[in-house]
C-alpha cells in the first residue's frame, strides 16, 4: 500500500492514481478512508485522498468529506469542499450551506473559524480574513459544480438554496 510511504510525493501519487479506479469504489473508498487518518500530519497527502474521493463520486466517502470542511489545514478544507463539488450529490449542499453560514458569522465577527496558519497559530485578523475569504471562494465554486448555477456571492446561494432545497436535483 503506496498510501503508507515514507516519501509524500509517492503517497500523493498513490492517492491520485487511485482515481482511475471508479469501477472498484467499494475496495478504494475504504482505502482512502484509511489512508486520509494514516496521513493525518500531512496536508498534501490529505489533500490528495479527498481530491480523490470526489473523483470517485462515492456517496458513502460523502460523510468523510464533509467531516474535513472544518479541518484547521485550509489546504485540506479547501480539498474537501473541493471534492464536494466534484461528487455532485445533493447532500452537500445541505453541508456546505451549513459551512457557509458560520463563514458569514466568523467574517462579521472578526473571527478565524477552526482554520488556522501551517504552524497552527490564528494569525492576525487580516490573515483570518484571508484564509476564510479562501473558504468561501472554495464554497462557491462548489455550490455552482454541484448546481450548474453561476451564482457568485454567498447571499446569492442563500436566497437561492432557501427557494429550491425541497425540490432540487442535481442537474445532468
Amino acid at each position: 500500500n503506496y498510501l503508507g510511504a515514507d516519501v509524500t510525493e509517492v503517497r500523493v501519487a498513490a492517492a491520485e492514481s487511485l482515481g482511475e479506479f471508479g469501477d472498484w469504489k467499494k475496495i478504494v473508498t475504504p482505502s482512502l478512508q484509511g489512508g486520509l487518518q494514516a496521513n493525518a500530519k500531512d496536508p498534501k497527502v490529505q489533500s490528495a485522498i479527498l481530491k480523490t474521493l470526489g473523483k470517485l463520486n462515492d456517496p458513502l466517502a460523502l460523510p468523510i468529506i464533509h467531516n474535513n470542511f472544518r479541518e484547521p489545514s485550509v489546504d485540506v478544507s479547501k480539498a474537501a469542499i473541493a471534492a464536494a463539488g466534484a461528487a455532485r450529490q445533493k447532500d452537500s449542499m445541505h453541508a456546505l450551506v451549513d459551512l457557509q453560514k458560520d463563514v458569514q458569522k466568523w467574517l462579521k465577527n472578526k473571527q478565524s473559524g477552526p482554520y488556522r496558519k501551517p504552524d497552527g497559530q490564528q494569525g492576525d485578523e487580516n490573515e483570518c480574513k484571508t484564509r476564510l475569504d479562501a473558504i468561501q471562494k472554495e464554497i462557491i465554486g462548489a455550490f455552482q459544480a454541484i448546481t450548474k448555477e453561476k451564482w457568485a456571492t454567498a447571499n446569492e446561494w442563500e436566497i437561492w438554496w432557501g427557494k429550491r432545497k425541497a425540490t432540487f436535483e442535481i442537474p445532468k
